[in-house]
């Protein structure tokens, strides 16, 4: 795997989630997966409970923001989980630290539809059955806009 970034620029991303997070540091191990799923690298992480496996992924919009110079919340990163309460839980964390982020369930009202659409969060959590079964997400998903917001895992 080749890292397409500099010490110096990881550092620098890396420092501003911290700030962004309120934590003091990062563990390497949380570093390396960021890392790599920048590179579009597969992931399989295993880590004890409070080891910060959720900020891997929460940090990924807001670092691809930094790396590429891009404004905040140009990158979008979609979470599917089948955990309504986690979801929730999730976004009341983002929210205590300044993310924007949402989670929806079945039924979104037209105006969270745009809000998603032109990238107002940078998380949005929602349930596979959600995800794969309602016209509104096919919707949101094909949009011309959002796609060119989102962070994409190939």
């Amino acid at each position: 795997m080749a890292i397409l970034y500099d010490a110096k620029a990881w550092k620098e991303a890396f420092i501003e989630v911290q700030n962004q997070f309120e934590i003091d540091t990062l563990f390497p191990e949380q570093e390396l997966a960021i890392k790599t799923l920048m590179e579009r690298d597969n992931v399989f992480i295993n880590l004890p409970a409070g080891c910060g496996k959720s900020l891997i992924y929460q940090c990924l919009p807001f670092v691809d923001d930094i790396k590429n110079g891009n404004p905040r919340c140009t990158s979008v990163l979609v979470v599917i989980s089948p955990l309504k309460a986690l979801m929730e839980d999730q976004v009341e964390y983002l929210g205590s630290v300044g993310v924007p982020a949402i989670a929806v369930g079945d039924k979104l009202d037209a105006e969270f539809v745009q809000m998603i659409k032109i990238g107002t969060f940078m998380l949005v959590y929602c349930s596979p059955e959600c995800a794969l079964s309602t016209t509104t997400w096919k919707e949101i998903f094909s949009d011309s806009c959002f796609r060119k917001k989102r962070w994409r895992c190939n």
